[in-house]
Order: C-alpha cells, then structure tokens, then sequence
C-alpha cells in the first residue's frame, strides 16, 4: 500500500512493507529519494531494528551470565525493515506506521516491544522520529535503531556527484557504544 503526503512543496510517498520512504519529490517533480535500481540496490530507506549494521555470523546471544542462555539470529540490520507495518494514523501533514513482534521475531529477538514510525511533513522538510517502547518493562531491551536513506545524486542531468556534500546547521557531535569488529 502506498500512502502519501502532499504540501505547496513536497509531495512524499510511504509503503506500509518496512513502513519507510518511497518518494521525495519538489514541486518541480525532482525526485530526491533512491528509486530502487536492482542493478546497483534495491532498497530505499530502509529502518534499521533492533540493529543497525551486522553481528559476527549474524548470532547474538541474550543474557550469558545466565544458564542457559539464549542465542538468536539478527541478520545485518534486523527484521523490521522486511515486515508489515500497521499504518495507525494519517493526516494532512503527518503519518505514522507501527509495529509489534510476531512470533518468528520473537524466536531471534526475545523482547516484546512496540516500534511506532511518525513522519511530519513540514514545508521543505521531513521529519522522522522513531519511538520504541519495551512492553515488558521487567528486562532491560537492547537495540539499536536507525535509518538507512539513499537519495538520488546527482539530482540534474549535466551536473555530478563532485557538485554535492552535505552541510550542517551546528555542529554535529554524538556518543555511541564501542565496537569490536574483530569479534563482531
């Protein structure tokens, strides 16, 4: 299913399947966002959960200080990506999509949690926050979450892909836990 939202200067679209972005287009009918090309990737914007990146053979144990533990199988940037998600509500400027576990997540994934996607068109802008609720509240649940966009570049016939860069309005700064890429 395809939902979209419209103002004087965006028209954006959405796909409840891995309830991401599938379109980004001006006023002007240029389309911003990667349009799945399978010869170089078919993915768009994908939403990275409970994982953003990969693990070592794509094995993560739960809980080792206890016994037995748990191990489980998270393939490179988790599961939702590739799910339904239930679009919950749409309204003139914004859209959110969610999602719960169902079983086949929770045989690699053992946390029953609710993932709720808002995006809010905004003028030029699109914003998209990411809420994840633990349903259990008993046990810490660990994850990762993230977003995996590609746009179209260059945007223009006649120009190239030196012509851009990316700039920010402050300074960017962020803290995130260390990896050990030797170990996975």
């Amino acid at each position: 299913m395809t939902i979209e939202l419209k103002n004087e200067y965006l028209t954006v679209q959405f796909k409840t399947l891995g309830g991401q972005l599938t379109s980004i287009k001006d006023k002007d009918g240029i389309e911003y966002l990667w349009q799945a090309d399978p010869n170089y990737w078919n993915g768009q914007a994908p939403i990275l959960f409970p994982i953003c990146g990969s693990l070592r053979n794509d094995w993560v144990i739960y809980r080792p200080q206890e016994r037995p533990f748990f191990k489980g199988l998270i393939r490179r940037h988790g599961f939702v990506r590739k799910e339904e998600f239930i679009l919950e509500e749409i309204n003139d400027n914004s859209v959110t999509f969610s999602i719960k576990p169902n079983a086949e997540m929770l045989e690699n994934y053992l946390y029953q949690f609710e993932l709720r996607v808002v995006y809010t068109l905004n003028g030029k802008s699109i914003r998209t926050e990411f809420q994840v609720t633990n349903l259990e509240m008993k046990k810490t649940m660990p994850y990762f979450i993230g977003a995996h966009p590609a746009f179209n570049c260059p945007l223009v016939e006649g120009e190239n892909y030196e012509d851009y860069y990316i700039e920010f309005s402050e300074v960017e700064s962020c803290s995130i836990p260390k990896s050990f890429p030797e170990t996975g």
